[in-house]
């Protein structure tokens, strides 16, 4: 699959912390929240998409913050929070087959197609995005887009190696507790209802380069 790098203004996004760590249960319990309250996001942009932000933290740990961008942020709802996408450079990952094989697709990001196009990870948010490319297909021709901020390999210092390399532990640690999980037999998530948006075009504003 084509992998681009995208350069992105400032985003606002508005929505919910996880509180149950990063399992698969977990994140689903986190959609099933946000999308409870959707109804509180009157500050949502036109045709919004539908994001997961995942914040790498002490302790080899991947916290999740399920929302949508706002197009201000002086009403937030009580028990939502906001994060702001940092204007930059990105890699964008279109990935096919539904939420499976996600954290799979970060790890072939990071340990394959950074190296190949000469890329670090800089500082900020890895995240999904979700469009009508996901909810208005089957899950094998569903796409889900992984975006990672990056700088230019000739660009980067001994704290952007630090920074891959510790991305890139959290990512293995992830998909090892999510391999742990399916050999225990654990049953298959819920499947919950989407909203489908009009607007299928990603990045309909930004430069690609």
């Amino acid at each position: 699959m084509e992998i681009e790098r995208v350069q992105l203004d400032n985003r606002m996004i508005l929505g919910i912390p996880s509180s149950g760590g990063d399992s698969e249960e977990a994140l689903d319990s986190l959609w099933l929240r946000f999308f409870e309250r959707m109804d509180e996001l009157s500050a949502a942009a036109a045709n919004a998409d539908f994001y997961i932000l995942r914040e790498y933290v002490e302790g080899k740990r991947i916290d999740f913050f399920a929302g949508v961008e706002v197009e201000n942020d002086r009403e937030v709802p009580e028990g939502m929070e906001i994060r702001y996408l940092m204007e930059g450079d990105y890699l964008v990952y279109p990935h096919r087959g539904g939420k499976a094989g996600v954290t799979e697709a970060f790890r072939h990001i990071y340990e394959d197609l950074m190296g190949e196009k000469g890329y670090l990870p800089s500082e900020g948010y890895d995240f999904e995005v979700y469009t009508p490319h996901y909810y208005e297909r089957d899950d094998a021709d569903s796409i889900i887009y992984l975006c990672v901020p990056i700088v230019a390999g000739d660009d980067h210092s001994p704290s952007k190696d630090q920074e891959w390399t510790i991305r890139l532990e959290d990512v293995q640690d992830e998909i090892q507790a999510l391999e742990d999980d399916e050999a225990q037999n654990k049953p298959a998530p819920p499947v919950f209802d989407r909203i489908v948006l009009e607007d299928d075009d990603l990045l309909p504003t930004e430069e690609r380069l």
